[in-house]
């Protein structure tokens, strides 16, 4: 098989644009076609890597903790102080801490709503580098003496509290035998924050770990534990926790607490990936019928090809060269514009919302003259569902995956032409020239 022959010559079909233009065209269209359908695929796979990434992160940094420790029942004459000594031993554990959940109602005069409601030590925003970056206050700071309470900001407003007021909250305790008991506890708030995801704003509270506990007598604590990377070894780091614990103690790790919702997300990704490719393997269609266009303008030249001495292999594998150089091209081109795009993507929205709103503003000054309305911003990323903004997480491999799809559907799709080409019968074409 003449290797080089057929590399030139499918070098000749792709950039030889003076011999049928119009097969140029639709070869220029294909390309086109093909870049176009991978950008929405790349800025899909990195926005949801970031927002799954950004997601995770946060439950896992200021919620779940990288791994729990739970007691299956109150333990009597526990060594609190020589537990979290024990599991700090452990190489890849950075930081350990108890600390009490339970719920409970916030209110002041002004409102008034239900909260899970954790003690925390006093110096886990000093101690805890990732928790300190993920919790932004908007008011006031972290401080959690015996009388301070710190809210979310979708709480604060929903009550009508700001830094410096009071604050209580209701809790039940039920003796056994007996009828609960409500109490209600005094508290200032002292800091008003943000997660950045208003799902975990919604119902955090926070106040001091011994005064959580003086109040929830009952609620036996939790350990919280934050390791080097929590992405590795989840099974055997949680056996090696495990075996440093008293008798009675369960240890979950991240992904089994927050399995539904890592797994809820990775199922979006993957049907958004699936459509996708979808909508690329119809653009790899042009291909195809670019390259029929080709094999019939180019059927003399074929036949003399093949009475010279080039073989069925040959000739096929010139128009599946073809195909794969017209994949490389568009995917190259595509790559580059969803990469780049991807990287400015949160720019790019704020753009988007910016030039809509402007219209919308005009149309709404407009009908406001006769009649009286509010008008409303438009957002394209509703932040009570999503990320304020969006992390821009390159994920390699998944890239050079799907450059190698798309250069697999484009040699896909020059199948057709490359057998067509290859069953031309240069007698028939010659005795008709």
């Amino acid at each position: 098989m003449k290797i080089m022959q057929t590399l030139f010559l499918a070098y000749k079909f792709l950039t030889n644009r003076n011999s049928d233009k119009a097969i140029f065209r639709h070869i220029r269209g294909s390309i086109i076609g093909i870049a176009l359908s991978l950008v929405p695929l790349i800025v899909v796979l990195e926005v949801t890597n970031g927002m799954i990434s950004g997601i995770t992160r946060r439950y896992i940094e200021i919620d779940s903790f990288h791994f729990q420790a739970r007691m299956q029942r109150p333990i009597a004459n526990i060594d609190y102080d020589q537990i979290i000594a024990d599991i700090k031993r452990i190489d890849s554990v950075i930081n350990a801490f108890f600390y009490v959940e339970e719920t409970g109602l916030v209110y002041t005069a002004s409102g008034r709503t239900g909260v899970s409601i954790r003690g925390l030590p006093e110096n886990l925003y000093e101690k805890d580098e990732m928790f300190r970056r993920y919790l932004e206050f908007i008011d006031g700071e972290f401080i959690l003496d015996r009388d301070s309470i710190l809210l979310s900001g979708a709480i604060a407003n929903r009550i009508g509290a700001k830094v410096g007021d009071e604050v209580r909250i209701l809790t039940a305790h039920t003796p056994p035998g007996r009828a609960p008991i409500f109490r209600p506890t005094r508290f200032i708030l002292r800091g008003i924050f943000t997660t950045g995801y208003r799902e975990l704003d919604e119902i955090s509270a926070y106040i001091q770990y011994e005064r959580a506990r003086s109040i929830f007598r009952d609620t036996a604590p939790f350990i919280g534990i934050k390791v080097e990377d929590p992405y590795r070894n989840i099974d055997a780091t949680a056996s090696l926790i495990r075996s440093k614990l008293p008798p009675g103690f369960f240890v979950h790790s991240w992904h089994r607490l927050n399995y539904t919702l890592y797994r809820s997300l990775e199922i979006t990704k993957r049907l958004l990936f699936f459509i996708m490719i979808l909508i690329l393997s119809v653009a790899s269609l042009n291909i195809s019928s670019a390259m029929i266009m080709m094999v019939l303008s180019r059927k003399k030249e074929i036949a003399i090809l093949k009475s010279i001495g080039f073989s069925r292999k040959s000739i096929a594998l010139t128009f599946l060269l073809t195909g794969f150089g017209i994949g490389i091209v568009g995917s190259s081109i595509g790559m580059f514009l969803g990469i780049f795009m991807s990287i400015h993507i949160n720019a790019i929205i704020n753009f988007i919302e910016k030039i809509i709103n402007i219209f919308l503003f005009a149309s709404f000054y407009i009908l406001n003259i006769f009649k009286q309305t509010d008008f409303s911003a438009f957002s394209i990323m509703d932040t009570g569902y999503y990320l304020e903004e969006i992390p821009v997480i390159l994920d390699y491999s998944e890239l050079i995956l799907v450059f190698c799809i798309s250069l697999l559907l484009a040699t896909l799709a020059s199948f057709l032409p490359a057998y067509k080409a290859a069953s031309i019968k240069p007698i028939e074409i010659l005795q008709k020239s």
